[in-house]
């Protein structure tokens, strides 16, 4: 008999969510992964961008300083409360459901996960294939979605300071 197509992924689910339950030093180090980017913001509420090399030098790059905070984070909370879809926006409604956050502020991370995707989206529909697909220069944005992804990066930090408040870290 032929077995699911699921059934190999859900049976190796399975053994990751027992294997993370049993060993908290496991998740502790997700959380110090998770927390080893900070949100390109300066202190007077200015971007961050890269310097170098030359052919970056003015941008930021949008998935691996600006999604995967998400993505890291709702990871952790996914393996922490044994939530099994695999989708960042499903499990960070999942989990702030389990970890009883409101939700218009569970809201708020979602959509701004959301607007950073559409803004890589946009990027890659633009940029040519490489390192560019994923980087803009938020100077180049208008106002408003300025202050969008000010906002997103503030969402991120938010939900940062919750893993280190939840992990004493």
């Amino acid at each position: 008999m032929k077995a699911a197509p699921t059934a190999l992924a859900n049976s190796l689910r399975t053994w990751l969510f027992s294997f993370t339950e049993a060993n908290p030093l496991f998740l502790r180090m997700m959380v110090q992964n998770a927390l080893s980017v900070e949100p390109p913001v300066g202190i007077i509420r200015t971007f961050v961008v890269d310097d170098a090399p030359a052919e970056v030098k003015g941008t930021l790059d949008l998935k691996a300083r600006g999604a995967r905070l998400f993505v890291d984070c709702a990871r952790v909370f996914a393996l922490a409360h044994g939530i099994h879809d695999t989708g960042t926006a499903s499990r960070l409604r999942l989990a702030g459901a389990a970890l009883k956050v409101e939700p218009r502020h569970v809201e708020a991370t979602v959509e701004a996960f959301h607007f950073l995707q559409f803004l890589r989206l946009r990027q890659q529909d633009v940029a040519p294939a490489g390192a560019a697909a994923n980087r803009i220069d938020p100077y180049a944005l208008n106002e408003v979605s300025q202050r969008v992804l000010r906002e997103a990066f503030r969402q991120a930090s938010q939900l940062q300071n919750r893993l280190r408040l939840n992990y004493r870290l």
